[in-house]
């Protein structure tokens, strides 16, 4: 610039440089917002004052001592979710300059958004199931909470506690449980299922003649009864008390030869029960008629062997039999009566028959 003088007619003038000075940093001051909700963000800013009085936003370093919140280079804070209040402090730093902002993280009560039932849909009738109500919440959270409970049937009861009492049902039901919590509801469907009775052999009943003659055979059946209403024929396990007369597995009784009747008492056990009859076994005399049959037009031999004597006691000539007597015999022993058929092929005797029997 250039300065000039006037006096009394004179002038002068002075040639003068103007020196730039530039601004010097005094001071950063960090604004925003000194409370934040959790799981929230939020924008803080560094604004520079200088020497010369003016300001400016600058981007400076920023830094926070917290493990609940992160600041980005941009000054974007973020923060995280926690179970009470939470306090922490920006810093930021620039040109030489630091300045710092308390934060405080504020902990949001989550907000109850609905509520679940959960536990077995099929519940056997006169049996137990436990029941759940699980809450869950505005922030993501759930957790297990105990509710008013009830049901709409009179086939099961609820507790206070979610457990599920089922009564006995003639048929399938369906019964509603409500769970009520905080203002709100959740409904679970159930069915109690009607479980049905085991079927059990409720008796048995044996069938068959209640007397028969010495040295015959009688077959005797066993019949079950069931709780269901059913009934059949079984294979039981055959017993009988008595050396008058024995009965096979498959219940065929062979009567013994006796000296007056005999009563013989024959037992059936089946699933856990027994039936008994009794019975008489018939004395014909000294001599034995053995009915045959399938014999009718051939040559049969008939034999008898003393077992007490060891010798072979003949019983006539050939002949075409209808049944066999038996003679002049000693009671209560052992004999083996042997049946042989004529083979006209061979010309010999073929034994076709024979058992022990006691007369």
């Amino acid at each position: 610039r250039t300065i000039t003088a006037n006096f009394e007619g004179e002038t002068d003038t002075f040639s003068v440089t103007l020196k730039y000075v530039a601004p010097v940093l005094s001071g950063i001051v960090v604004s925003g917002s000194s409370s934040v909700n959790e799981g929230t963000t939020a924008q803080y800013v560094c604004t520079a004052s200088y020497s010369d009085g003016t300001t400016g936003v600058v981007t400076p370093s920023w830094s926070e001592n917290s493990s609940y919140a992160t600041i980005n280079s941009s000054g974007v804070l973020t923060a995280g979710n926690v179970t009470a209040n939470k306090s922490l402090t920006i810093t930021a730093s620039f040109g030489g300059k630091t300045d710092t902002h308390a934060v405080t993280i504020t902990y949001i009560t989550p907000v109850l958004a609905g509520i679940t039932v959960s536990g077995p849909s099929i519940v056997d009738e006169e049996s137990t199931a436990q029941y759940i109500c699980t809450a869950s919440y505005s922030d993501g959270t759930s957790k297990v909470v105990v509710p008013g409970w009830s049901e709409n049937s009179s086939y099961a009861t609820i507790s206070s506690s979610g457990v599920l009492t089922a009564g006995n049902v003639s048929a399938d039901q369906t019964v509603t449980l409500t769970a009520s919590y905080g203002g709100k509801s959740d409904m679970h469907s159930v069915t109690i299922k009607f479980v049905a009775p085991p079927v059990v052999v409720e008796s048995l009943v044996i069938a068959g003649p209640g007397s028969m003659e010495e040295n015959t055979t009688a077959q005797y059946v066993c019949t079950a009864h069931y709780s269901d209403g059913t009934s059949g024929e079984v294979a039981p396990a055959w017993s009988d008390n008595s050396a008058k007369a024995s009965i096979s597995g498959y219940g065929l009784l062979t009567a013994n030869n006796v000296s007056a009747d005999a009563s013989v008492t024959i037992s059936a056990s089946f699933a856990g029960k027994i039936a008994t009859k009794v019975l008489v076994v018939m004395a014909i005399g000294d001599q034995i008629v053995l009915p045959l049959s399938g014999f009718d037009g051939k040559t049969v031999l008939a034999e008898l062997w003393d077992q007490t004597a060891q010798q072979w006691i003949p019983l006539g000539e050939e002949f075409e039999p209808s049944e066999l007597v038996i003679e002049n015999v000693a009671s209560d022993q052992w004999y083996w009566v042997g049946l042989s058929e004529y083979d006209e092929e061979t010309d010999e005797w073929i034994l076709v028959h024979g058992r022990w029997i006691m007369m």
